[in-house]
């Protein structure tokens, strides 16, 4: 992650300790001055702080650092501690801990024992049952054995009956009274966190099912040839499981090969509980073992589990299956296979060929890797033992993880920012706008991104009419709504963004004639006046408009650095394009594509008119991102005609189509203003809605 020195840097320690709660700084003090004896202390020193003192608040049985006096104590004892069963606090006048952070060495004999004197060590606690885990007299929170390993904690919770939140032995883990929870992130369990799996990789992985009336199946298991170090090759049966996210191989395989890999923590969950296993990551090669010229695919991940993890039916070729007797399969139990390779290996998995045979007959699968079959194996077959294998991989919060978080917090709007290559899909897309595009009557044309430019749309007038007759009954009822919907589609019609089309040119069809249904969407924030919104989402006979466009490349500037740079100086400018998706016109080719249906006076019966839009949209995928692409060529064609200020505000001070600016002086503003009103007038755009906090500019701008 590139921040590793981190973890060894005093100034990222001491940064981290200034944010310690005041009750735990003693603690910390404490802890470092043990390490400064042999080294410096580091954040992962911090990091094994941490978890003794979550280990500590979390005990059950911590006493209450406030619990000082003797009345208190008393009390608490009454109260808390009475009885035979009950562990005994002695009296004594400064008690500074909060858990067991001293040993415990008098036991309570029993109820009619003479009570100790404040001779026999007044600071300790007593206990009447020894741990569990060791015997010894101290907690099992204590128990070095106890924390030995995640399965001997399960082990002593199972074989002691324990409560799997408070770890006591009178109740069941439902009926805890305990609000404490698990602490791991993204748990909040009702167990204790040392009964919750922290490795910092977990692999989780369910199999063993017994499912009963359920025919046996067979799973795609094809034979392989292995490529290790210094070219050694080993024939083996992998399971191809597009259910697992890994890719699994066995330990003995993988020694005969000689492959090694860095050591990981993995964790095999099932039905019955979870084991943890050290195991390692390692990588090889794998090709078909029946066809030598076969691709050799390169696996670069895999986990080493111990033999015996993949638990399948075995696979027995049947007489009847004649549709498979030639593909050269053998008969594979489970303990043949020693490879497990899951979707993170997707290319072992694009099927090259079928063969089908009868119902409730396996198919035959043709992969990269060879023929395997797959399918139900035994349809009349009951109680049969069923395998379900399902891997996937889960990563925790480490230490590691959240240096990480800190530090892109820390760096976030300044951190450098690399620039990635576009996608086969945005280039084809910037294709597009740049052999599409051009000034005509002072106004840019550019075509509309689609997918195929051979693109047939299916004639959706009949689900477009349903539509409108919806639209046409709620502007019936309400007048007001329908005064101000009018208004803006008709607008549309008179600025010539809309045009209506005669009887005969509506009959006149194209491939990429489609009807955009439309509503209206207003904003409280703009009484009397509603926004038309074209539905170029809607469906019809599985397909729509946006579905056949490209969103184009991501031409928006960074919102970030735009507000970053509107505080550098003390006079501020802001603008709006006015209808900005509306300037810039739709080839006459695609314009076929945005018809809709409308009357100019909708109160009026009989069929609705057809229109078309001759500009691009609010509702398409495409538009955001032609439009954009039009201010900016705007600005890269006048370069020569303007200065460099006005020049970089336009194609760095715009996200989509508000303008926020900061210049250093009044005149200064002024000019830009002038500047940027001509140069995107050039392009068809015009700035309106100016603000500034200085009057001097808005007096130059309500003049002009």
């Amino acid at each position: 992650m590139n921040y590793l020195s981190d973890l060894y840097s005093s100034d990222t320690l001491i940064k981290a300790l200034k944010r310690l709660p005041s009750d735990k700084v003693q603690s910390w003090n404490e802890f470092s001055k043990q390490i400064l004896r042999t080294c410096e202390p580091n954040l992962l020193d911090l990091k094994t702080w941490l978890r003794e003192r979550l280990d500590t608040d979390l005990n059950p049985y911590a006493v209450s650092t406030h619990r000082t006096d003797a009345s208190s104590i008393d009390k608490f004892n009454k109260q808390k501690f009475s009885g035979p069963r009950s562990y005994l606090l002695f009296k004594h006048k400064s008690l500074n801990t909060r858990g067991y952070n001293q040993e415990y060495k008098h036991e309570q004999q029993s109820k009619s024992s003479p009570a100790p004197t404040h001779k026999e060590n007044p600071n300790q606690l007593v206990f009447q049952k020894p741990c569990l885990v060791c015997k010894e007299n101290h907690s099992i929170y204590k128990c070095p054995i106890y924390y030995k390993s995640f399965q001997e904690r399960q082990k002593v919770v199972i074989d002691n009956q324990l409560c799997h939140n408070c770890l006591r032995s009178n109740h069941k883990t439902e009926a805890c009274s305990s609000t404490v929870l698990c602490r791991e992130p993204s748990c909040q369990g009702k167990h204790q966190t040392s009964l919750h799996p922290v490795d910092p990789d977990q692999t989780h992985l369910v199999h063993k099912l017994n499912i009963s009336t359920t025919p046996q199946v067979c799973f795609q298991i094809v034979k392989v040839c292995i490529l290790g170090k210094n070219c050694s090759t080993i024939e083996t049966f992998a399971l191809q499981d597009t259910a697992s996210e890994i890719t699994l191989v066995e330990k003995p395989l993988a020694q005969r090969l000689g492959i090694t890999g860095r050591p990981k923590l993995l964790t095999i969950q099932t039905i019955s509980g979870k084991t943890t296993h050290n195991s390692s990551l390692v990588s090889f090669s794998v090709q078909s073992a029946t066809d030598s010229n076969a691709e050799i695919i390169n696996i670069p991940e895999a986990w080493i589990v111990p033999t015996g993890t993949f638990h399948c039916p075995p696979q027995v070729l049947l007489p009847e299956w004649q549709h498979l007797s030639d593909l050269g399969l053998s008969n594979v139990t489970s303990s043949d296979i020693q490879i497990l390779i899951g979707a993170n290996v997707p290319e072992a998995h694009i099927q090259t060929d079928t063969l089908v045979g009868d119902k409730h007959q396996p198919i035959g699968i043709k992969t990269i890797l060879g023929w395997s079959i797959m399918g139900v194996a035994k349809p009349d077959q009951t109680n049969v033992k069923v395998s379900i294998n399902l891997l996937c991989k889960q990563d925790t919060s480490s230490l590691e993880t959240l240096v990480e978080q800190f530090w892109k917090t820390e760096s976030f709007g300044v951190a450098h920012k690399f620039e990635t290559s576009l996608s086969m899909e945005d280039r084809k897309s910037m294709h597009i706008l740049e052999q599409s595009t051009c000034l005509i009557n002072g106004h840019y044309e550019v075509g509309m991104l689609w997918r195929n430019p051979e693109t047939v749309l299916p004639n959706n007038y009949q689900a477009a009419a349903r539509r409108f007759q919806l639209l046409e009954r709620r502007l019936t009822r309400d007048n007001h709504f329908r005064d101000m919907y009018s208004e803006t589609l008709n607008s549309y019609i008179k600025n010539g963004y809309a045009q209506r089309l005669t009887s005969d040119e509506a009959c006149v069809t194209t491939p990429l004639t489609w009807y955009i249904p439309h509503h209206g969407v207003t904003n409280p924030n703009k009484s009397g006046k509603v926004r038309t919104v074209f539905d170029a989402a809607a469906t019809y006979r599985g397909t729509s408009l946006n579905s056949n466009l490209m969103t184009g490349p991501d031409l928006l500037n960074n919102l970030f650095g735009i507000l970053i740079r509107f505080r550098l100086y003390k006079v501020a400018i802001v603008a709006d394009v006015e209808g900005m998706f509306h300037q810039v016109r739709v080839p006459v080719r695609d314009t076929d594509a945005l018809r809709f249906l409308w009357k100019e006076d909708i109160l009026q019966p009989g069929p609705p008119d057809v229109y078309k839009m001759k500009v691009h949209i609010f509702g398409a995928v495409d538009s955001p991102s032609c439009a954009n692409y039009a201010i900016k060529r705007t600005a890269k064609y006048n370069c020569n005609q303007f200065n460099s200020l006005v020049i970089e505000t336009t194609l760095k001070d715009f996200y989509v189509d508000d303008l926020l600016k900061s210049v250093e002086t009044p005149p200064e503003a002024v000019q830009l203003y002038k500047g940027l009103t001509k140069l995107l007038g050039n392009g068809g755009f015009r700035l309106h809605k100016w603000m500034s906090n200085s009057y001097e500019v808005l007096d130059s701008i309500i003049e002009s």
